[in-house]
């Protein structure tokens, strides 16, 4: 992904100006990855089943299937998960502002008019959904919250109610995360590639 590199950093759209450029040290943003997939793996490796994911979708037929046991590591996961949604949102944020870097580096060096405006809707596109993985931040702590109300039964006489909106919010947030990533970068590569085959011809 052709972005401006400064020895070991990399520069990306501003998200709160975006005609100017952040700079990122490369080695912190590649220790955030990392520490976002290795919660990934953490978060569904928890020896609940059925699995976490399940849970987010279906709170109260899972709830009845699992043991004691299980709602005690679920209810680590949900502690755990407060930390990992930080980690989780400015890994996609960055990687969806290196994407519309991208992008504009790319459109500067297209011949088509065409394709130049293409990339410019596509480049701001990449900074709305970074800004939108902090939209998809207060959906899962919302999620989360009624979750652990669900999970310790705070409220039982409103538990349809709350696992109702638990899942309208995980719904919400599993649609920006995934514009995110994966779409998004598919995007920037497909238009990338488009770019290159266009200036080959």
């Amino acid at each position: 992904m052709p972005t401006k590199s400064l020895g070991n950093s990399l520069a990306i759209r501003n998200p709160f100006k975006p005609s100017d450029l952040l700079v990122l040290n490369t080695q912190w943003v590649c220790l955030l990855w990392l520490v976002a997939i290795f919660l990934t793996i953490l978060l569904n490796a928890l020896p609940v089943s059925p699995g976490a994911l399940q849970f987010e979708f279906f709170p109260l037929h899972v709830l009845s299937l699992w043991t004691a046991i299980e709602k005690q590591w679920a209810a680590f996961g949900l502690g755990l998960d407060f930390l990992y949604m930080l980690v989780y949102s400015l890994s996609i944020a960055i990687l969806c502002l290196l994407g519309s870097r991208a992008l504009s580096v790319s459109r500067c060096q297209s011949g088509s008019s065409r394709v130049s405006s293409c990339f410019i809707h596509f480049a701001w596109l990449g900074v709305a959904l970074a800004w939108g993985q902090f939209a998809a931040v207060v959906l899962d702590t919302a999620e989360n919250i009624s979750l652990l109300s669900l999970l310790f039964n705070l409220v039982p006489e409103h538990s349809q109610t709350i696992a109702h909106l638990s899942v309208s919010f995980a719904f919400l947030k599993f649609v920006i995360i995934l514009s995110g990533f994966p779409l998004y970068p598919i995007v920037c590569l497909v238009c990338l590639l488009k770019s290159r085959s266009t200036r080959n011809t």
